[in-house]
């Protein structure tokens, strides 16, 4: 599966999102060009600083006609639930603060024994 990494400095927005574009279809289901001519479908996972999900995909309009149009489908937890999201370094400094190490990696016994 190929991947591509894109970055730049000075960019207008800060913004971290992995875009997963599917395959186009492999041939025309309804025999016609014009109908076929759909976008790949798009999953966008947001990170930062809107974490969130959305859903990009052809759907077939209703009607006789066979006609399809992009649909967007689109989660963001900051809509979704109107609280403030806080950033990383806030969450991890909380959670130390309250003695949380759940989050923490941290050397047991087991790890320096080695697990055989």
């Amino acid at each position: 599966m190929p991947f591509y990494v894109r970055a730049g400095k000075r960019l207008a927005t800060r913004r971290t999102e992995i875009a997963i574009h599917f395959r186009a279809i492999p041939f025309c289901l309804f025999g016609r060009d014009d109908a076929c001519l759909m976008e790949p479908n798009v999953l966008t996972l947001g990170i930062q600083p809107d974490e969130g999900i959305t859903l990009r995909f052809a759907c077939k309009q209703p009607g006789e006609e066979i006609r399809s149009a992009a649909v967007t489908m689109d989660f963001s937890y900051a809509r979704a639930f109107r609280t403030p999201m806080r950033e990383a370094y806030e969450r991890l400094l909380r959670d130390c603060m309250r003695g949380d190490a759940t989050l923490f990696w941290r050397r047991t016994r087991s790890n320096e024994l080695g697990s055989s």
